[in-house]
């Protein structure tokens, strides 16, 4: 009963405090300045499963008010100690396209199973690296652009 009371509580302030107001035609909060970060709501650090063969999807969020154009969002993938082709395959190209009133691309990678080198860090690290609009941000607003990278370990 008294979680229930403090969620009440959270979200009257929030929305007495202006907070919840500005979603406007962006589903995710709106925020001032715009930005394009990985959805990471545990960690910008995930792990994944060297013995299994799965795809796995990544998400990319724009906020900001809707665009006139599209949003063009340059990503790259860091591997370190893994190989591409033997231990994942990137089945999305960089750039990500958010047209006008989309506010959500997915990068999707096929894991493969294949025996690690333990010596290794076995990481392979998405970063957006560019965007076409000088108005937005990469990563969250705020100097330690949190969310512009995502780390995901292979164990």
């Amino acid at each position: 009963m008294k979680k229930h009371i403090h969620k009440i509580a959270i979200l009257a302030l929030l929305a007495t405090t202006g907070l919840l107001s500005g979603c406007r035609d962006n589903p995710f909060f709106y925020f001032e300045d715009a930005f394009v970060a990985f959805d990471a709501q545990k960690s910008t650090d995930v792990i994944v499963d060297s013995e299994g063969t799965f795809t796995a999807t990544y998400y990319v969020h724009l906020t900001s008010e809707k665009p006139s154009s599209s949003v063009v969002v340059d990503f790259s993938a860091t591997p370190a100690g893994l190989t591409e082709g033997a231990d994942y395959e990137m089945l999305t190209e960089s750039p990500l396209t958010f047209l006008p009133g989309i506010y959500e691309e997915k990068i999707q990678i096929r894991w493969m199973a294949n025996p690690l080198d333990k010596t290794q860090k076995n990481t392979l690290v998405l970063s957006l690296d560019s965007v076409n609009d000088e108005n937005i941000t990469l990563g969250v607003i705020g100097p330690d652009q949190k969310n512009k990278t995502l780390t995901i370990s292979k164990y």
